[in-house]
């Protein structure tokens, strides 16, 4: 059985069921962009607006997370390449910060609750994978499609990331700081 839904995630849950067009307007006359809960429309679409369907969204996101913090660690991790770091496994490194990830109790609480923080956690981790797979292959001059595949995925991150939430901002600034 599921939990009941608290207020905010019930907030999310009576936003879900309205118009695109009705979505927006409520969400601009709340504190958070409408992305969020567009997908979440989208989602509960095939999983359904039960508290599991709608939150099983965030533990998707949350999931990804985790697979982002892999990514992005192994890319830290081979920073060797660039002659910057210690001579580390970057593999050993990656699946470290996953499992660490994984244990986090604040990514496990956002990642059962019906609400944009996990999905939030998530652009953050693929934004500052894609950066630092970007920068890593400029600095060795690896410029082939690998580096148009990490700006999409880049790009792709920074524009879901502030439909999400605007404090995303926040996260753009200290990447590219």
């Amino acid at each position: 059985t599921c939990s009941s839904l608290w207020h905010d995630e019930g907030n999310s849950w009576a936003l879900a069921q309205r118009g695109f067009l009705q979505i927006a307007r409520a969400a601009a006359a709340d504190i958070h962009p409408p992305g969020y809960y567009w997908l979440l429309k989208i989602w509960a679409g095939p999983f359904g607006y039960s508290a599991w369907g709608i939150r099983s969204l965030s533990a998707f996101a949350g999931i990804l997370t985790v697979a982002f913090v892999y990514l992005a660690a192994r890319e830290f991790g081979r920073r060797k390449d660039i002659g910057e770091g210690a001579d580390i496994d970057s593999t050993l490194v990656a699946l470290l910060a996953a499992f660490l990830a994984a244990l986090n109790p604040f990514q496990i609480y956002f990642s059962h609750e019906a609400r944009m923080y996990s999905l939030l956690a998530m652009e953050s981790t693929a934004l500052i994978w894609a950066l630092l797979a970007m920068q890593r292959r400029v600095y060795v001059n690896q410029l082939d499609g690998s580096v148009t595949f990490y700006a999409i995925v880049y790009a792709a991150a920074a524009a879901a990331g502030l439909w999400t939430h605007y404090f995303f901002g926040v996260v753009l600034a200290a990447a590219v700081g």
